[in-house]
């Protein structure tokens, strides 16, 4: 006999192996065009983050946390760091380039090439850095609507 393994957390690896996956696609061209890019985990961090609370939002019922009420309430008072954290961090990326200049994200480039890295760079870790914020700033609300309809009785 083979053990099946439930489809929800079948599920939950399967988009966790995205959100890596994706991550890893979206730092390639960094990786090939690019010599000691400093912000490889702060990339992973928005991206997978990005992806894992909006599944969260619009997903919950398929996720670990569906039937989980203390862990849902216990996720929310663990966001409120980490929202700050992804803040603070997004903030330190800005501040780096606004100090060092977008050259020293990406090095030395022929000029062509170097202007669409950095467009490339910045644009990508301030879309999924703001993503994750906004994403993680939803979370809470979906999160306590999801434990009062659970309190009251209804299906989630």
């Amino acid at each position: 006999m083979k053990p099946t393994v439930n489809l929800n957390a079948r599920l939950e690896i399967y988009w966790w192996l995205f959100s890596v996956l994706l991550a890893i696609i979206l730092a390639v061209p960094i990786y090939l065009r690019t010599q000691g890019f400093p912000f490889y985990p702060l990339l992973f961090v928005f991206v997978i983050a990005t992806i894992t609370f909006t599944r969260f939002i619009f997903l919950l019922q398929f996720t670990f946390l569906a039937k989980r009420r203390e862990w849902k309430v216990a996720l929310v008072f663990i966001l409120m760091p980490v929202i700050f954290l992804l803040v603070q961090e997004l903030n330190y990326f800005q501040t780096f380039l606004d100090e060092n200049g977008p050259a020293a994200v990406v090095g030395k480039l022929p000029l062509d090439s170097e202007t669409s890295m950095i467009k490339y760079v910045h644009n990508l870790i301030l879309l999924f850095g703001v993503a994750s914020i906004i994403s993680a700033a939803i979370l809470p609300f979906r999160l306590f609507y999801s434990v009062w309809r659970m309190y009251n009785g209804y299906e989630d």
